[in-house]
C-alpha cells in the first residue's frame, strides 16, 4: 500500500513523468466520476495514469471499499463499491437506469453500437421508456428532463452528444459502454424489485373504512 506516490513519479530512467499531485488528482477524479474514459480529453490523462498503476491504485481504493475494473476494449475504468451503491434511486432514475441498459444490450447485440457506446435521439428514448415502464412518462420539459439525464451522467453510464444543426433536440444521449459493468444482473434484481414495490403500492387502492367505530388492525 503507498504511503505516498512519490516512488510512482519517475520512470526506469529517473525523469520525471507525473508529480505527485497528478497521482493525487487521478484517484480523486476517479473517486467522484466513478468512471474515466481514455476518449474523453477530462479524463485521459487521469485513466492513463491509473492504468499504468494498476496495483497501486487498487491498493488504495481498497481501503474504501471499492474494486478498479479496467476494460481494455473500449479503455475505461470504474470503481466499483463492493457493498453496492448506497445512494436511494428515485423511482424515475430506476426506471431510466433500467431502459437504458436494455436500449445499451439491444443495440450490442444487433452490433448497432458504435466502439461499445449506443446513441439515441430524446424521441426514441421518451417512446421506448414509455412502452417499457407501462405508460409512464418522462418528464418533457428540458429543464427537468436535462436534470434526470444528468443524474445518470454522474453514474458514468451516459453523457449528452450535440444534435445536427437544425435538430430541434437540444442534444442527443450516448449510452456509456459501462453500463453493462455498472449495472450488473444483481443491481438490476435489486433495483426491479424495488420498482415493482413502488408500482404495486402506486397501482393498490386505498380501502376507507367507513363504519362508526371502525379502528385500525394492528398486528
Amino acid at each position: 500500500m503507498p504511503k505516498d506516490w512519490s516512488a510512482y513519479t519517475k520512470d526506469a530512467d529517473k525523469s520525471s513523468i507525473y508529480i505527485e499531485d497528478d497521482f493525487r488528482n487521478a484517484a480523486y477524479q476517479l473517486l467522484t466520476q466513478q468512471v474515466l474514459y481514455e476518449s474523453d480529453r477530462a479524463d485521459r490523462v487521469a485513466y492513463q495514469i491509473i492504468n499504468g498503476h494498476r496495483h497501486a491504485f487498487r491498493e488504495a481504493f481498497d481501503l474504501y471499499g471499492m474494486d478498479l475494473y479496467f476494460d481494455t476494449d473500449y479503455r475505461y475504468c470504474a470503481a466499483i463499491p463492493r457493498l453496492g451503491r448506497r445512494t436511494q434511486l428515485t423511482l424515475a432514475e430506476t426506471l431510466l437506469m433500467l431502459v437504458l441498459r436494455k436500449i445499451h444490450h439491444e443495440q450490442t447485440t444487433h452490433g448497432d453500437a458504435n466502439n461499445g457506446a449506443a446513441t439515441i435521439s430524446i424521441d426514441e428514448l421518451l417512446e421506448i421508456y414509455r412502452a417499457e415502464t407501462g405508460g409512464r412518462d418522462l418528464p418533457r420539459q428540458p429543464g427537468e428532463l436535462t436534470a434526470l439525464v444528468d443524474s445518470m451522467k454522474r453514474y458514468g453510464i451516459l453523457r449528452k452528444t450535440p444534435t445536427p444543426p437544425g435538430d430541434p433536440q437540444p442534444f442527443a444521449i450516448e449510452i456509456r459502454p459501462a453500463i453493462e459493468k455498472l449495472v450488473n444482473e444483481n443491481m438490476l434484481t435489486r433495483m426491479s424489485a424495488y420498482q415493482n414495490a413502488q408500482v404495486q403500492a402506486l397501482a393498490t387502492p386505498v380501502e376507507e373504512n367507513t363504519e362508526e367505530g371502525a379502528s385500525d388492525e394492528t398486528a
